[in-house]
């Protein structure tokens, strides 16, 4: 995905699939920041954030 796909969920609460290494993952969180390169991610479960390429990333839906 590109910045510009990724922008519109800044912000927002969505479930995001992504691959890390060589493992999927399928997680619901916030968007915090879209930076030039990553997403800032802050999953539900954990107390976290996570910086995810966006080549990595395979899939994101908003959830509310």
């Amino acid at each position: 995905m590109d910045r510009s796909e990724l922008i519109r969920y800044e912000g927002e609460s969505v479930q995001l699939d992504y691959i890390k290494g060589d493992h999927p993952h399928s997680r619901a969180g916030i968007v915090y920041s879209v930076t030039m390169k990553v997403i800032i991610f802050w999953p539900f479960e954990q107390d976290i954030e996570i910086p995810i390429a966006f080549e990595d990333i395979t899939g994101i839906k908003k959830l509310f």
